[in-house]
């Protein structure tokens, strides 16, 4: 006799995973914990600023701690350790700002709207101050800003891979407004004419 028929049966679930799902979780946790870590020492270690960056970086860090402790705050350029220094008129030291190697920035009196003229391909720079007329204007030692907010009247030039004249490799030239202690627009920049 024959053994009655049972009803089909599916096989019962244990409750356990397989291999491949438990080896595809792992990968996914790899590569979340990879994309964390890089992104949390991308944050915590941005890498180099551009020159122009750390120039308004300590620009910015110079102005605030002349608005916040009432005092006069030079910036200056150190080419030989390739930053920009900021001291305080108390003498406090601000952190320094670091710029690529082989950069040179140069500090130069700044153009007072309506009064520069640059003239043929030698660049020369002739500009009114205080009355007198300067041509080819000294680069200054530092720039000042003061606990008003304002900062001295510049132009700082920023070159690239060093060598040359500015504007030959890679230079540019950001004309700075006293009062807001940022860049000022230009005719180049507005796109008027001039």
């Amino acid at each position: 006799m024959q053994p009655p028929l049972r009803p089909f049966r599916r096989a019962q679930w244990r409750g356990a995973f397989t291999l491949l799902e438990i080896l595809v979780v792992l990968a996914l946790i790899g590569l979340l914990a990879g994309v964390t870590v890089t992104g949390v020492g991308r944050m915590l270690n941005p890498g180099p600023d551009s020159p122009v960056q750390a120039f308004w970086h300590a620009a910015n860090a110079a102005r605030r701690h002349a608005l916040r402790e009432e005092t006069e705050v030079r910036l200056s350029f150190d080419k030989a350790g390739s930053q920009l220094l900021a001291v305080a008129h108390d003498g406090a030291e601000l952190p320094a700002f670091a710029v690529p190697e082989g950069t040179d920035i140069v500090f130069i009196p700044g153009l007072i709207p309506g009064t520069s003229a640059i003239s043929g391909s030698n660049r020369t720079v002739s500009n009114l101050f205080d009355g007198a007329l300067s041509t080819g204007a000294a680069p200054l030692d530092y720039i000042s800003f003061y606990p008003d907010g304002t900062c001295s009247l510049f132009r700082v030039q920023i070159q690239l891979g060093g060598g040359g004249t500015f504007g030959s490799t890679g230079g540019t030239t950001i004309q700075v407004d006293p009062w807001t202690c940022t860049p000022m627009l230009t005719s180049q920049n507005t796109g008027e004419g001039g």
